[in-house]
């Protein structure tokens, strides 16, 4: 997350905590009372634009992580099929000298070799 904005939003809302004491005040002219109240939407809006910001921000890192996450996956997959036809050929290959030892056994034993 952006450390920036994380502080500026605890600044923002440290603010807003101010403001709202201050708007509990006895004795405030009507004037304060505008400024107050215009100083406390001000606030909220910019909490609102400052999540707002930090959230765009998570998504996009999230979109691009889970991106990076799908290359590898593909690239495991690519990876497990050639192991797999790695795998086959090695079998049939071992199928195959497990035969002609068979045959070379046999021929051994009727005397042809």
């Amino acid at each position: 997350m952006d450390t920036s904005r994380l502080k500026t939003l605890e600044q923002v809302s440290d603010a807003m905590d101010a403001v709202e004491d201050a708007r509990g005040m006895k004795g405030l002219s009507e004037d304060d009372e505008q400024t107050l109240e215009d100083t406390s939407v001000t606030l909220r809006n910019l909490q609102r634009t400052i999540i707002k910001s930090l959230t765009e921000n998570l998504v996009a890192n999230l979109q691009s992580d889970s991106a990076a996450l799908e290359d590898l996956t593909d690239e495991i997959n690519q990876s497990a099929k050639n192991l797999d036809t790695l795998t086959n050929v090695l079998q049939k290959t071992s199928q195959a000298i497990a035969g002609l030892v068979n045959v070379v056994t046999l021929a051994v034993k009727v005397g042809l070799i």
